[in-house]
């Protein structure tokens, strides 16, 4: 026979909460499902495709440029000073780009008024904002991973040393985490004084 308690959680306190391990299973889900529906919104719009285009022909530029300077100068530190040129001109593009990104994630949600109902949902804070951190780092990521084609297209010519290539590239995309950052950061503040100076009002 059953126990009555025992099917309650038992005298146990918080007997009837889910347990540590669920609780991060229900957290990681809700977190991916929350970046697919912001990858869904990136891939959906005209912004992604438009930043995307913007970026790629100047990062194309910049390749062109700073291969031609390299090749004039009669392939002077051609392995190494060619990519510390490039990844840094790829690094301002997305300085300036990244907040063109990371500015709609809350301000969609406000257009639809949505926002004020996803706070409403049984989900965390910490949640909301990792799933819209994680779909913003995940469509830079394509738009930075399409650079590759210019240390491929070197290689086809001219050996590429791939360790500090490698170690440049990860460095620009923690890079682009940290802007990512710091642009929900600031939205949020944003969107905090926003509302405090319509309530001054």
């Amino acid at each position: 026979m059953v126990d009555p308690g025992a099917a309650r959680g038992g005298d146990r306190p918080g007997g009837d909460l889910p347990q540590t391990g669920e609780r991060r299973g229900r957290g990681v889900v809700t977190v991916l499902s929350i970046a697919r529906k912001e990858l869904a919104l990136y891939f959906g719009s005209f912004l992604f495709y438009a930043l995307a285009t913007v970026f790629l022909l100047l990062a194309g530029y910049f390749f062109y440029t700073n291969l031609g300077f390299f090749v004039l100068m009669g392939g002077m530190s051609l392995p190494r000073g060619l990519w510390q040129y490039q990844l840094l001109d790829v690094q301002r593009l997305l300085l300036v780009l990244t907040p063109l990104f990371t500015m709609r994630l809350f301000a969609e949600e406000r257009k639809l008024g949505t926002l004020e109902l996803l706070w409403t949902y049984p989900v965390r804070d910490a949640e909301i904002i990792l799933g819209k951190f994680l779909a913003c780092l995940a469509v830079v990521t394509v738009m930075v991973g399409a650079t590759v084609v210019y240390p491929v297209m070197v290689a086809a010519f001219y050996p590429v040393a791939a360790g500090p290539l490698l170690a440049g590239y990860v460095g620009l995309w923690l890079l682009v985490a940290a802007f990512i950052a710091c642009g929900l950061f600031l939205s949020a503040l944003t969107d905090s004084d926003s509302r405090r100076w319509r309530g001054l009002r």
